[in-house]
């Protein structure tokens, strides 16, 4: 009898513990997705009700009237503030729509699905935790803007643009002059939103720049972390044309880099160049997840050397050139 009832207390303990791990799980997506991490979607719901009542007006001014009531109106603080970035006006919102009918019709059931990631992306979110344990407080805010931002980032906002997030490879572009968003999208699913939102947080997290001329080593750096670390954290591959394409060339634009690195002028040769140059394009962002990933392996210590990548100040030019010795990216 005694053997029974011990045998029972021991299961019982065992009992207990999982449920208490399950518990204190739990207990910490929860607070991490309360605290941390605030996704508002409803910039895209009020975008498309203005856009179905575009439908039935045709004049200039009735269409200006119509997305001024239902959509800019009622911006949120993210819109808002995407749209100062940008210089997004209410003209530019018609003038888009008109220019671009077949991508906007294409986009829709897209767009709707992207607005319903929530749980990916706090999941993308709790991953992040516990690789880099000080983390920020953000909102994430899908809005639609007018085709000059996929994402960036302001003070505690990032500011994700959802008329080029929602392209991917089921998309017929019809309008010629969108051939680089096709190029784009021919490898992206809706899903890979988690990875966009962490490459925009991250920068939230580095160091500002605030120097007026930063070398291209630094900038290139700067948006190669952000690629690296949200691959880490999605455990997806990054997954760009400018992989593929550096990849393919590795050589030559890794000695083309060298030579310019140190620049203070040539950044447009190797950054934010894409809409330009197609797959040959924004090879710093490449280049940059790179020397990261050469950082990272030649680490012992994993997580102390995703703190340095995060962390590493681009205000200290000379910090930026021992970060590229220590990955021994040119050795």
């Amino acid at each position: 009898m005694k053997t029974i009832l011990t045998k029972l207390f021991t299961i019982m303990i065992v009992i207990m513990k999982t449920i208490l791990t399950v518990f204190l799980a739990c207990a910490f997506t929860c607070a991490f997705t309360q605290n941390k991490i605030n996704v508002v979607t409803e910039d895209i719901h009020n975008f498309w009700e203005a856009y179905d009542n575009m439908l039935e007006v045709d004049n200039f001014s009735d269409k200006l009237s119509t997305i001024n009531k239902i959509y800019l109106d009622k911006q949120t603080a993210g819109l808002k503030k995407f749209r100062q970035l940008n210089n997004y006006k209410d003209t530019s919102y018609i003038k888009m729509l008109e220019n671009y009918p077949s991508y906007f019709q294409a986009i829709r059931s897209n767009m709707h699905k992207l607005a319903t990631q929530k749980e990916l992306v706090e999941s993308a979110f709790s991953k992040f935790e516990t690789l880099y344990h000080d983390l920020q407080d953000v909102n994430i805010y899908f809005t639609v803007g007018c085709f000059n931002s996929g994402g960036t980032i302001s003070d505690n906002m990032i500011l994700l643009g959802a008329e080029i997030l929602s392209a991917d490879s089921t998309i017929n572009f019809e309008e010629k002059n969108l051939k680089w968003l096709k190029d784009y999208a021919e490898t992206q699913k809706i899903d890979n939103i988690d990875f966009f939102t962490i490459h925009e947080y991250v920068h939230i997290l580095q160091k500002k720049n605030d120097t007026l001329k930063p070398t291209v080593l630094s900038a290139c750096i700067g948006e190669g972390a952000a690629d690296f670390v949200a691959e880490l954290a999605t455990e997806k591959p990054l997954n760009t044309p400018y992989r593929r394409y550096g990849e393919k060339h590795f050589r030559k634009i890794k000695e083309d880099f060298r030579k310019e690195m140190l620049s203070t002028e040539k950044h447009s040769n190797w950054l934010y160049n894409g809409h330009k140059f197609g797959e040959a394009g924004d090879l710093g962002y490449f280049l940059g997840y790179v020397i990261c990933k050469s950082y990272y392996e030649q680490a012992i210590d994993k997580k102390q050397a995703i703190k340095e990548i995060i962390e590493v100040d681009y205000n200290d030019e000379n910090a930026i050139e021992t970060f590229l010795d220590k990955s021994k990216f040119y050795q």
